[in-house]
């Protein structure tokens, strides 16, 4: 008859559990050190990226209320060109859509997108001739200017003429003299609306030019700060996480070496990162056993020196 020690049995099993949940712990405190270590170069690059943006473009970070002020009208004056041609333009747009779209969906769309098309390029045109005109200052004349002037001034004829198309196809018949004189008068009014609302986006000159990299600029600062804001959140989150599953760790390793005053049980050897995460982490001294050997064990007889 075979005489089992089931005590002794249980015990081994019971050591041999808390092996694998030491080891299963170092795995963790390793995985976990990679990924903060992962999102801290993620938010250095990040950070480096702020820096140059704001070094490139300094003096447009740093630009006074005043100028701010003129860039916010700018802004204000394209927003209310875009409505005021929304408002003109709305049945010439139409017309063209209808002769090629049947949907209204499609017809709708044709009166949303058109004028803001036509607002995109004119300051594209007033971007480019402005452009034209700096390199010109500093190379040296060249036809490249007087190009984007013939194109600044058939987009300043396109939308009046557009309008005069359009009162004309709306003029009721049979007027009397007095209504063809106020037809007339409003026309001329109409035409000038639209021609000075077109003419400051088109001849807005350097200050528009600022304003839109002022514009572009504060979007993508403000991107990379939201950026900068949770890669911040997620690297605190992720170095806590580390820190609580080395604290968890130590806890496994002192059940262990409580348990079973046998097993060499000390501190865990991790690689490179996780020590230099821990490190900063602890400021510079990692909690330790109080008592114990200088060596882990693991149930296959590895051993994870100090």
């Amino acid at each position: 008859m075979v005489n089992i020690d089931y005590a002794a049995e249980l015990r081994e099993l019971d050591r041999q559990k808390l092996f694998r949940r030491l080891t299963q712990s170092i795995l963790n405190v390793q995985s976990l050190a990679h990924e903060a270590q992962r999102l801290k170069n993620a938010l250095s690059v990040i950070v480096a990226r702020m820096q140059q943006v704001h070094h490139l473009n300094r003096e447009l970070m740093l630009v006074d209320a005043r100028r701010k002020a003129a860039y916010v009208l700018i802004w204000l004056a394209a927003a209310a060109c875009y409505l005021l041609d929304f408002v003109l333009l709305s049945a010439v747009a139409e017309y063209f859509a209808r002769r090629v779209y049947s949907d209204p969906a499609m017809v709708t769309l044709a009166r949303t997108v058109i004028p803001a098309a036509i607002i995109v390029i004119e300051m594209l045109v007033a971007s480019q001739r402005a452009f034209a005109q700096e390199r010109d200052a500093e190379f040296g004349r060249s036809k490249t200017p007087k190009v984007w002037l013939v194109f600044t001034v058939l987009l300043l004829i396109f939308v009046p003429a557009m309008l005069i198309a359009t009162h004309l196809v709306t003029l009721p018949e049979n007027l009397t003299p007095v209504w063809a004189t106020v037809s007339l008068v409003q026309l001329l009014g109409l035409l000038a609306l639209a021609a000075v609302a077109h003419g400051a986006v088109l001849y807005g000159g350097p200050l528009a030019v600022e304003a839109k990299a002022y514009l572009y600029l504060k979007l993508r600062w403000w991107r990379l700060t939201g950026r900068e804001e949770r890669l911040n959140d997620r690297t605190h989150n992720a170095t806590g996480a580390v820190t609580q599953a080395y604290l968890v760790h130590l806890s496994v390793a002192q059940e262990l070496a409580s348990q079973f005053p046998t097993s060499r049980v000390g501190s865990a050897r991790f690689d490179l990162t996780t020590q230099r995460l821990l490190s900063e982490a602890f400021g510079g001294q990692l909690p330790t056993l109080e008592s114990g050997a200088s060596h882990y064990a693991t149930t296959d007889g590895e051993v994870f020196e100090a």
